[in-house]
Formats: structure tokens, C-alpha cells, sequence
């Protein structure tokens, strides 16, 4: 199993043993470095936007950025985690 598919299986797991489960992610998940370059830009774009939209279906309610996810843009980031409706 997957990263995402075994986080998202722990985290099914978890809520059907704590109803009051806070779910929150600490950032740095768009990439592993702090520059991209501009033909890098698009393929770290993509990830996060499935890694976005696998936060909703998980039930995440907190989302924390870190240093690396700027690499993709303040506004492409912000666009994004408002279409998300990522808090």
C-alpha cells in the first residue's frame, strides 16, 4: 500500500475509534525542495493538487504550509487551497 492510500486507510481507522479526531496536515507536501525549477513547475503543481484534493476526502481540518510549498507560488497556492476549500 501506497502513502496515500495508507494514510488515508490509518485516518478511516482512527475515525471510526475517536469521534472527535482533528485531522491536520504540517506542510512541506508539494515538494522536497525549497526551488523548483520553471520546467519542474507544472509536474510539482499537479502532485499537490491531487495531494489537495486527498485532503478533503481524508477530512482534513487543518492545513499548515511549509517553506517548500511556496516553491509553487503564493498566489497558485492560495488559488488552489481556496478551490479546495482547504482552511
Amino acid at each position: 500500500m501506497g502513502g496515500l492510500s495508507r494514510r488515508s486507510t490509518i485516518i478511516e481507522q482512527k475515525k471510526k475509534t475517536n469521534s472527535n479526531l482533528l485531522i491536520v496536515d504540517s506542510g512541506n507536501f508539494s515538494s522536497s525542495r525549497t526551488e523548483l525549477k520553471a520546467d519542474e513547475l507544472a509536474q510539482f503543481r499537479l502532485k499537490s493538487q491531487l495531494m489537495m484534493e486527498t485532503f478533503v476526502l481524508d477530512g482534513v481540518q487543518a492545513l499548515g504550509l511549509g517553506e517548500k510549498d511556496f516553491s509553487l507560488g503564493v498566489e497558485w497556492l492560495l488559488a488552489e487551497t481556496t478551490k479546495h476549500n482547504l482552511p
